[in-house]
Parts: C-alpha cells; structure tokens; sequence
C-alpha cells in the first residue's frame, strides 16, 4: 500500500524543480537527474530524523527534472532564528505564486530544528513546522515531524 504522505513528501523533496539544496544538485549531476530510492529515503531523514521507506511509493528511482509542483513563484522575504539548546527555531516570512500572475500569498512560516550530525541539511532536521497565512491570518496549519 503506496501512503499518500510517502508520495506527497516524494513529489516536495526531489521532484519540485524549484526547490533545490546542495545535496539534492549534487547526486543530481551524479546520476542525470535520477535519484535512486536509497537517497529519497536519506534526504528523508536529515529532513525529519524520521526514518521512511520510499520502495513502496517509487519503482526504482525518480526523474528529478519531471517536476510535480505547481508552485510558480518563492521567495522568504525575511527571518528570525533563535538559538536553543537542542538546535534553533527559525520564522520565516515567505512569498509564494502559483498560478502564473502577479497573485502571491504571503505566509508566516515556523521550523523547530534539531541538531542531526547525519542530515545533509547543515546538519539540522526538522522536528515542527507551522504555516500561517500572513494576508488574513486565518489558515493555520502545522505539521509535527
């Protein structure tokens, strides 16, 4: 049984062609864009420290260049980051498009990061994340990882 999170998280992590880290560009280069069920399953980890298995939701590897985003446009305008014993908290203000305009939304995001000397995120994964919409504060939602 293929999870709708698995496939979720897949699409986010390696297949939106906006969004990009070193790790990500380099075993891109590697391997022509192909990213093999082992590195989803890494990238994975140092993202959350939460260990997953991608086999189900992906056959073999995926094309990271055959984008599933609709995101158009993104941009983190500004930020915070306070210091804490087990890593830091991070609050971002983030500028998003997606349907081709000038239309953007603006959003109040939060991380809770931990120290992860394996993640190749800086070493640092994410515990807790939290959007607000920034235009009207209404849509909140919040993700525990």
């Amino acid at each position: 049984m293929v999870l709708p999170g698995l496939v979720a998280l897949k699409n986010f992590l390696s297949q939106n062609s906006r969004l990009s880290f070193d790790y990500l560009d380099q075993i891109s280069e590697q391997n022509n864009g192909q990213i093999s069920i082992d590195e989803l399953n890494y990238i994975q980890y140092s993202l959350t420290g939460t260990e997953l298995d991608f086999s189900t939701a992906v056959s073999g590897s995926i094309d990271r260049y055959d984008a599933a985003s609709l995101l158009i446009y993104g941009s983190i305008t500004g930020y915070d980051y306070e210091e804490t014993d087990s890593g830091g908290l991070i609050t971002a203000d983030l500028e998003v498009g997606y349907d081709g305009t000038e239309d953007t939304q603006k959003h109040k995001v939060t991380a809770e990061l931990v120290r992860n000397p394996y993640s190749c995120f800086d070493g640092y994964s994410i515990v807790s994340f939290s959007s607000t919409t920034a235009d009207n504060m209404q849509g909140n939602a919040e993700l525990a990882l």
